[in-house]
């Protein structure tokens, strides 16, 4: 957590920011599937996989992550 004063800011520890909270997810991830040949993307998707039946009592939707070819076309105004 990012607090520059702790002393000061030391009620400002129950909260995380969103990008904190997204880094704790990769980092879970990492340390949950130590495999090098499955990318990080695959692995928080892994771990969702778990942690939402088990937090939220539900199962997280599934989404398509294609990556977009660049056309020829892209490059012209």
């Amino acid at each position: 957590m990012t607090i520059p004063n702790e002393k000061k800011n030391y009620d400002k520890y129950n909260d995380m920011k969103t990008v904190e909270f997204l880094e704790f997810l990769g980092r879970m991830a990492e340390l949950r599937f130590p495999v090098t040949t499955i990318q990080l993307e695959n692995k928080v998707v892994l771990l969702m996989e778990i942690l939402f039946p088990q937090l939220l009592k539900k199962t997280p939707n599934t989404v398509e992550n294609t990556v977009e070819e660049d056309s020829e076309s892209d490059d012209d105004y």
